[in-house]
């Protein structure tokens, strides 16, 4: 009576392993997307924080700029260069807020870094598993 049990242990084996690594890069894959939905919607949340301060900044501006220009008028300036001045000065308070924030933003910031390095982790395991190992005292 032959002995099959070696070769189907083996072939068990080699199916539960094919299974195991199945689940793991699908559970990697649902990582990633979790991960990568997160990050969207954290960005949505900041994109709308954004809106609103926007919003309440421009009418802040608006009353500061014209008490600024009142102000700058009393001190003996014309209403022009008064305006010109204040304009420029918020112009390039705008223009630092902006640079300071659009790197918040970038895709870098918002890629789903655990999963990936996750993943690239695996890869290597696998690799390791799969690729043969050349025994010392099997070499000519």
């Amino acid at each position: 009576m032959p002995n099959d049990t070696g070769n189907d242990s083996t072939t068990g084996l080699l199916g539960d392993v094919i299974f195991g690594i199945t689940r793991l890069v699908k559970g990697e894959l649902n990582l990633a997307r979790a991960e990568a939905q997160r990050s969207l919607q954290d960005a949505a949340f900041a994109l709308a924080k954004l809106a609103l301060a926007a919003v309440f900044g421009i009418v802040a501006l608006n009353l500061l700029a014209a008490a600024a220009v009142a102000a700058l008028v009393a001190a003996g300036l014309s209403v022009i260069w008064a305006s010109l001045i204040v304009g420029l000065g918020l112009l390039v308070a705008a223009f630092v807020i902006i640079r300071a924030t659009l790197p918040l933003l970038a895709a870098a910031n918002l890629a789903p870094k655990r999963s990936f390095a996750n993943l690239r982790q695996d890869a290597e395991i696998l690799k390791s598993m799969v690729t043969p190992h050349v025994r010392s005292d099997l070499r000519p």
